[in-house]
């Protein structure tokens, strides 16, 4: 799959989920630090990537305009941070709502619990 991670998650992010075969990039590497959530939303479209983010605006703006919106992996409560563990609870969401994701939907991380909205 292909991911891009929004500058609120750590640039290392990216270089674990490539580690574990996927295709990801970070904001920064793109040059969209501090960048118009709209502008991320297009990159991540355009390219065909699935946007993780910890800022919830994301699914507000995407809920407001469906049309043209990548999926989402929102980042909203865990007890642990550190990439690694975002790494390990990603890959599991990958293996549990892949369809969702690849067709369009929001899957928010809410404690242990993962939240689905199919658009």
């Amino acid at each position: 799959m292909k991911f891009l991670i929004d500058e609120n998650l750590a640039p290392r992010l990216a270089s674990e989920l490539d580690g574990a075969g996927h295709d990801a990039v970070h904001v920064s590497d793109l040059g969209l630090r501090s960048s118009p959530d709209q502008a991320i939303l297009k990159v991540a479209f355009n390219q065909g990537r699935i946007l993780i983010s910890r800022d919830t605006d994301f699914g507000l703006l995407i809920e407001r305009d469906l049309a043209g919106s990548p999926s989402l992996i929102l980042i909203r409560r865990m007890s642990d941070y550190r990439v690694k563990a975002i790494v390990g609870r990603v890959l599991v969401l990958l293996s549990v709502h892949s369809e969702v994701l690849t067709s369009g939907g929001i899957v928010v991380v809410d404690g242990s619990r993962a939240r689905v909205r199919r658009y």
